[in-house]
């Protein structure tokens, strides 16, 4: 498995885990592969992180474009 694909499991592991309140350890980074995971579970801010402003990012796109 490549870091993209593994980023991405990542993300949608991140996304699933914060709405079901689900802590998760981290593995140890030792290949491409946990690393692109790792890298895609870390938030990227911390709103993010906390949960903060859960609007669909539709709508941001959708607010940004309007300005």
């Amino acid at each position: 498995m490549s870091y993209r694909t593994s980023f991405i499991k990542g993300e949608r592991a991140a996304w699933f885990d914060r709405r079901s309140f689900i802590p998760r350890a981290m593995p140890e980074v030792v290949d491409e592969e946990t690393r692109g995971f790792v890298d895609g579970y870390t938030p990227r801010s911390s709103t993010w992180a906390l949960g903060i402003n859960n609007r669909p990012v539709i709508e941001w796109w959708r607010e940004s474009e309007a300005a």
